[in-house]
């Protein structure tokens, strides 16, 4: 229960008076609705709503790595006894000539000391806790993409041996071997079916949930991981982001698109300009990409040196090409200004539309190759990637 002080005494309260700021003796008009506050009155005021807060922290306290909820709940309730009615405070270790001026006034800085470190360390648990689970979720979804193609293999040779036993039994030269095996193949085969008609109910049940929660956890996850430069994610993001992708696309058939982005002569602008106006080049074509690629799934990175690239999720190779040719159009009219004279900038773009079940590095590889291509073709332009080179 908070301490309350007795009724306040009635008294005037001094205000500015409007003709000069000279000071009168009328009453407050905020508080003319009743009796005047005291100064002592506020002071009681003001530690009833500290010992509210300290209270607060401790009521709806959770379990740290080092402390259990109910210890901070205890501790919070040692303070704000402290703060409203001098209690012995709860400061570990205190030596004694600190502890006896303790017992005769407010601890105030080992207070706020224990507040804040038990919000820092709340903080830091819940992000580290956040990540953990962003990690589990990815991990689980790597896991299964690669059980189920492992299953589909397993599928496709079961087929075979059956097709095989069908043949076989087709050529026996008895009657009875025959219509055993037939049915035997039948029985296999209508099992498999069955099987695999469960399966893609509950891939298409877990593939909704999925990406709730990977939406949810994307919005975390931008908080860290930028270029210091471009405020764009990193290249160590865009590959995470880029495997994950990949797994989207071999477990749910998501289709996606690949641009990797290259400044055109971007070493010219840095001999001609100075490296001042190429970081200066570069923040802006940050900026140009942002407005590029305005979804919350699209990821938007700097791969390295002058080179950007972007996942477009759920896109395909027709909307990757529009949104290329606007970004191209966007470099062109790029203004970046140097001892009065202006830095001309084009790009080159490669794109590369993901197949089904395509490795992560196949697919960067066949953008990079589109990349080469544009640059070779005079530069100013987009290439679209052929398809994966075969591998049998």
């Amino acid at each position: 229960m908070l301490f309350r002080s007795r009724p306040p005494k009635p008294s005037l309260t001094l205000v500015k008076a409007a003709d000069g700021g000279k000071t009168s003796d009328r009453p407050s008009e905020r508080n003319s609705g009743g009796p005047p506050r005291t100064p002592e009155d506020e002071l009681q005021r003001a530690l009833d709503a500290v010992a509210t807060v300290i209270r607060a922290f401790g009521r709806h306290a959770f379990d740290l790595p080092e402390t259990e909820a109910s210890e901070i709940a205890h501790l919070c309730e040692k303070w704000a006894t402290h703060l409203l009615l001098l209690a012995p405070a709860p400061t570990a270790e205190m030596d004694e000539e600190r502890s006896r001026a303790a017992s005769k006034a407010r601890d105030w800085v080992s207070a706020v000391q224990y507040v804040a470190g038990l919000r820092k360390k709340e903080h830091a648990f819940l992000g580290k806790t956040l990540q953990d689970l962003r990690e589990t979720v990815w991990t689980f979804v790597h896991g299964l993409n690669q059980a189920f193609a492992h299953g589909n293999d397993a599928d496709s040779r079961m087929k075979t041996q059956l097709a095989r036993l069908r043949n076989a039994a087709q050529g026996g030269s008895t009657t009875d071997l025959k219509r055993e095996a037939m049915s035997v193949a039948e029985t296999i085969g209508t099992i498999v079916e069955e099987r695999t008609r469960r399966q893609a109910d509950h891939v298409m049940k877990l593939g909704e949930r999925m990406a709730e929660l990977g939406r949810a956890l994307e919005e975390a996850r931008r908080e860290v991981a930028f270029d210091s430069l471009t405020k764009l994610f990193n290249r160590k993001t865009f590959d995470e982001e880029l495997t994950r992708t990949a797994d989207l696309n071999g477990l749910f058939k998501q289709t996606a698109c690949l641009l990797v982005v290259d400044v055109d002569h971007f070493k010219a602008i840095n001999d001609t300009y100075g490296h001042p106006t190429g970081d200066e080049v570069l923040r802006k074509l940050a900026e140009c990409l942002i407005r590029t690629f305005r979804r919350r799934d699209d990821v938007v990175a700097r791969y390295g040196g002058e080179e950007f690239a972007v996942i477009l999720r759920e896109t395909v190779q027709k909307e990757a090409v529009f949104l290329s040719e606007r970004l191209l159009e966007a470099a062109r009219h790029l203004v970046v200004e140097h001892a009065g004279r202006t830095a001309k900038v084009t790009l080159s773009v490669g794109i590369a539309e993901i197949t089904t079940n395509e490795l992560p590095e196949s697919w960067l590889a066949r953008a990079d190759r589109a990349l080469y291509d544009a640059k070779k073709g005079g530069r100013d332009r987009y290439v679209i990637a052929g398809p994966p080179e075969s591998t049998g």
